[in-house]
């Protein structure tokens, strides 16, 4: 997970573009937008990093849980995200509550 330090991302836009980015997602109370493209994902969005959801939700409260230990012991960090450049942990935080409302929404789980 880029926000925990597991998985060390560089940010794919000029700054300029990046902050204007995060002003978007962060500072404002939209939501993600539909159909953005992370710039650092494969093609195909079908392939599968675990081999069912049960696995995933498991792989996915283990980064998370490991997203607040990074932070607890680097309380000054800011891993880089690969769209809005380096964030703080509240910054994470927004950005994770979003990205997950955002799939939810999407596969009408809210």
């Amino acid at each position: 997970m880029f926000s925990n330090g597991s998985w060390p991302q560089t940010c794919y836009y000029p700054e300029r573009i990046a902050q204007r980015i995060k002003a978007s997602v962060i500072d404002s109370d939209k939501e993600l937008p539909v159909g953005f493209k992370a710039p650092m994902l494969d093609e195909d969005p079908s392939v599968l990093t675990n081999p069912d959801l049960k696995t995933a939700i498991v792989m996915l409260f283990t980064e998370l849980e490991l997203f607040d230990t990074y932070f607890t012991h680097h309380k000054d960090a800011t891993p880089t995200n690969p769209t809005m450049g380096a964030l703080n942990y509240s910054e994470w935080v927004v950005f994770h509550n979003k990205h997950f409302h955002h799939h939810f929404k999407q596969f009408g789980l809210v």
